[in-house]
């Protein structure tokens, strides 16, 4: 006969052990933004609440593969697709601008993404357009967004379930979508072009980062947006994306190799720090690099050097260009 004490500890332990497991996930969620390919099996395992994950396949335009239809062949099973190409402001006439918090509240609801979900973006190059949808997901606020290390070719390695993504949207339910757009994360043109005077003087009260190729930051060869004159914002640091990743290019590197990399630049990331690349895109891979060595004073170049098909001709310097009011122009809309 089963004593009462037996009984007892038939039921403290199991749930003994759910607490322990779910305060090892939580611990490990709070280390970094960062998530690794066991920690987020270990989330869809536990049935993890309000758990949501991202796919946010983007490819550059010069690319035959593009993110809808390589999301529709394979990815994380219930994942749902973030085109970051959609999410955006398209008034300016260039792609992925950060959208309005209109904008930005419809694409959550049909996506059924509620503000206090935990989000986890990856891509299915490695580390490329997630970071973009996690900076996204943190300027209207988002808690909890994290950034699968590797994406979905690390996944695969790991022999991971995939299957096809449905683009389907979802009947709206209950949740937050109380969402406000947080300006000081965006610098327009104009701010920079403000930013000039203490650039050239080597000012290191606020730094400049560019994520492009040395060749591209160095003006020595062309860029591959048709008119888009070469060179780079004067005064700015290049930091290419890929220094901040493995060699694969898949994952991440450490937090010390990054801090490393930071102070070998020079870079004292304690001050306000701006992100800049060709459209916005890889600037929020050192935003993300930066976040998990613990800078928080940052801010991206909306827009970035795409920016300047709209300005005058001079190759390094922005503040000879004429400078709209906003990042960029805004189209004019046909009446």
């Amino acid at each position: 006969m089963i004593s009462a004490r037996s009984r007892l500890l038939r039921h403290l332990v199991p749930s003994r052990g759910w607490f322990w497991n779910k305060w090892k996930l939580n611990s490990k969620l709070k280390a970094d933004t960062l998530i690794d390919v066991q920690t987020l099996n270990d989330l869809i395992n536990a049935k993890y609440k309000n758990l949501r994950l991202l796919d946010t396949a983007y490819y550059m335009p010069a690319d035959e593969r593009k993110g809808p239809s390589e999301y529709k062949k394979e990815t994380i099973p219930g994942s749902v697709f973030f085109d970051i190409d959609e999410v955006a402001d398209h008034s300016f006439g260039l792609p992925h601008m950060m959208p309005t918090t209109e904008e930005f509240t419809r694409h959550m609801k049909a996506l059924q993404l509620h503000k206090n979900d935990l989000i986890v973006c990856f891509d299915h190059i490695g580390i490329f357009s997630s970071p973009r949808a996690w900076y996204t997901l943190e300027t209207f606020g988002c808690p909890n967004v994290k950034v699968l290390n590797g994406g979905l070719e690390a996944w695969k390695k790991a022999n991971m379930p995939v299957a096809p993504g449905d683009l389907k949207q979802f009947p709206e339910n209950s949740g937050s979508f109380d969402f406000v757009r947080k300006d000081s994360n965006i610098l327009s043109m104009s701010q920079v072009n403000a930013l000039i005077p203490k650039l050239r003087s080597k000012d290191v009260s606020h730094y400049v980062l560019d994520a492009r190729g040395a060749e591209r930051f160095s003006g020595k060869v062309a860029e591959p947006r048709k008119g888009l004159r070469s060179g780079c914002i004067e005064g700015s640091i290049n930091v290419p994306f890929y220094d901040l990743l493995t060699e694969d290019s898949v994952r991440m590197k450490t937090v010390p190799e990054l801090k490393q990399l930071f102070k070998d630049k020079g870079i004292d990331y304690s001050k306000p720090i701006t992100a800049s690349c060709g459209s916005g895109l890889t600037a929020c891979i050192i935003l993300l690099a930066l976040r998990r060595v613990g800078a928080t004073n940052l801010s991206l170049y909306d827009g970035s050097w795409t920016c300047l098909l709209y300005t005058s001709p001079s190759p390094r310097d922005l503040s000879t260009s004429r400078m709209p009011s906003s990042a960029c122009k805004k189209k004019k809309k046909k009446k």
